[in-house]
């Protein structure tokens, strides 16, 4: 796994999928897709789309990074199946995810690693940058098709509003006991 960039917590990585992968991801998460809610924040923290999908196939591709990661830069304590489906967002011209974390009170179990998927070409959109609070700087994350991002699940980040075109991720968390 090559590392293609270490920012405090947060870790890129490149070229752990391939451009098939990454336009099946884009076709399972199109196939759900449905507006975007928040339920705990007003509802214009998020404006976007997104679909719910589990597919066993990419499951097991990402129940090997997730523990690569970990072991390589967090050492937490995780479960070793997963609490909720992948996540796919869409942005589209307006939408964005103001800032917060990945830690909501209603999520299954302690979400501890959060994994961003750029699935978009960087030239297919404007805005719609995935940015990190990292103590008081504001880093953008790297656009590029196929860069995988991680942090731990508490830091903040958003995503700006998209001024252009079309942007796609996918989110998956990792889950394990509370943290103590």
């Amino acid at each position: 796994m090559s590392v293609i960039e270490d920012v405090g917590r947060v870790h890129t990585f490149g070229r752990l999928f391939t451009p098939g992968e990454l336009d099946a991801i884009c076709a399972l998460g199109d196939g759900n897709r449905r507006p975007a809610q928040v339920d705990y924040a007003p509802a214009e923290a998020r404006r976007g789309a997104v679909g719910w999908f589990h597919d066993d196939k990419l499951a097991a591709k990402f129940r090997g990074i997730v523990d690569e990661v970990n072991q390589a830069f967090y050492q937490f304590d995780l479960h070793a199946d997963w609490k909720e489906p992948f996540q796919y967002a869409h942005y589209g011209v307006g939408d964005h995810f103001h800032w917060h974390v990945d830690m909501g009170p209603r999520t299954p179990s302690p979400r501890k690693l959060s994994f961003s998927l750029q699935l978009s070409e960087p030239q297919e959109y404007e805005g719609g940058d995935l940015q990190l609070q990292l103590g008081c700087w504001t880093c953008p994350m790297p656009r590029e098709r196929g860069v995988l991002i991680s942090f731990p699940s508490w830091m903040p980040h958003r995503v700006t509003d998209v001024t252009k075109g079309e942007r796609r991720s996918l989110i998956v968390w990792a889950h394990g006991p509370a943290f103590r």
